[in-house]
C-alpha cells in the first residue's frame, strides 16, 4: 500500500540516506494505523452486501453513510498534512529530482505488475495537477519506461479515472457508476512483465 511504501521505503530513503528532520514520523504513522482501521471497518461493513447480492443491505448502507465521508475527511486531512510538512525537510536535505525519481523506481519494481495498477496511475494523475507541465514531463521521462508510460497514459489511467475513481465514490451516488474497462494489449503486457523482471533481477 501507499502507507508501507512510505514507511518502509521512504522514509528510511529520507532518514538514513539523507539524514532529512522529521519530527512528526511517529505521529504519521500512526495516522496510518488509523486509517488501515478505518478501511478495514468500511471492508466489513461493504462486504457481506456482496453476499447478499444487494438485498436487504439497508443497515449497511446507512453504516457507510456514516463511516465512509469521516474516512474520506480523514484521508483528506492526512494527505494536507503530509503535504504541508514533507517538502521542506525534503529541500533542506537537498534530494535532487534524479535521487527521488530513483527512490520511487525502487517501489515500482517491489510491486511488481500489481503497482501499475494500483498506485502509478494516481501518481501520475496528482502529478499532472500539482506539477507544471515541464515539471511533469521530466519526472515521467526520469521515473517510468517509454512502455510503462504510454501504458498508463493510454490505458491505467483512464481506467484510474472512470472506474478506480468511481468505485471509491459510489458509496456517495445516488445513481449507479457506469463505466467501460479499457483493456491492456497482450503484446504490451508481455514487453512490461519483461521490463519488471530485468528491474528486479
Amino acid at each position: 500500500t501507499d502507507h508501507d511504501n512510505e514507511e518502509n521505503i521512504y522514509f528510511p530513503f529520507l532518514l538514513r540516506d539523507h539524514d532529512a528532520q522529521l519530527p512528526q514520523m511517529s505521529q504519521t504513522k500512526e495516522t496510518h494505523q488509523a486509517l488501515i482501521a478505518e478501511l478495514g471497518w468500511i471492508e466489513d461493513i461493504a462486504m457481506p452486501m456482496i453476499d447478499k447480492e444487494g438485498v436487504d443491505c439497508q443497515g449497511e448502507i446507512q453504516q457507510l453513510l456514516e463511516r465512509v465521508p469521516k474516512f474520506i475527511q480523514d484521508l483528506q486531512d492526512h494527505f494536507s498534512q503530509e503535504e504541508t510538512s514533507l517538502p521542506g525537510p525534503i529541500v533542506a536535505c537537498g534530494i535532487t529530482q534524479d535521487q527521488n525519481a530513483a527512490c520511487f523506481q525502487q517501489i515500482l519494481q517491489l510491486g511488481g505488475l500489481d503497482v501499475l495498477h494500483t498506485e502509478l496511475p494516481g501518481i501520475m494523475v496528482a502529478a499532472q495537477e500539482w506539477a507544471t507541465p515541464a515539471f511533469y514531463d521530466d519526472f515521467v521521462a526520469k521515473t517510468v519506461s517509454p512502455t510503462m508510460a504510454q501504458l498508463a497514459k493510454d490505458v491505467l489511467i483512464p481506467n484510474y479515472q472512470n472506474i478506480h475513481c468511481a468505485l471509491r465514490d459510489s458509496p456517495q451516488m445516488t445513481e449507479p457508476p457506469q463505466w467501460e474497462e479499457i483493456p491492456i494489449d497482450p503484446q504490451l503486457m508481455t514487453v512490461l512483465k519483461e521490463e519488471v523482471k530485468v528491474n528486479q533481477d
